[in-house]
């Protein structure tokens, strides 16, 4: 019962997030795929730019490969300079 009611709390809040990006951006998101979230100040030598080259890695692999089993995800990179 206490996991059940975790995830229902998360879905709740992905669905508000979710109404916020639909609202200011126009982007439909799958409110069921995992939340690839970093948001950090935005330096050379932090993992923003090892997380891009994965976040291209992953495209490239499901362009190559439609039928790849993959799951579904949403990737959000934020932060200031």
């Amino acid at each position: 019962q206490f996991v059940r009611d975790i995830q229902r709390v998360k879905l709740k809040n992905k669905q508000r997030l979710l109404t916020k990006f639909k609202d200011g951006y126009g982007l439909n998101i799958n409110p069921a795929s995992m939340f690839d979230v970093q948001i950090k100040r935005i330096h050379e030598y932090k993992r923003q730019l090892l997380n891009c080259l994965r976040v291209i890695t992953l495209y490239n692999r499901i362009k190559d490969n439609t039928n790849i089993k993959t799951v579904p995800r949403t990737v959000i990179f934020g932060g200031k300079v």
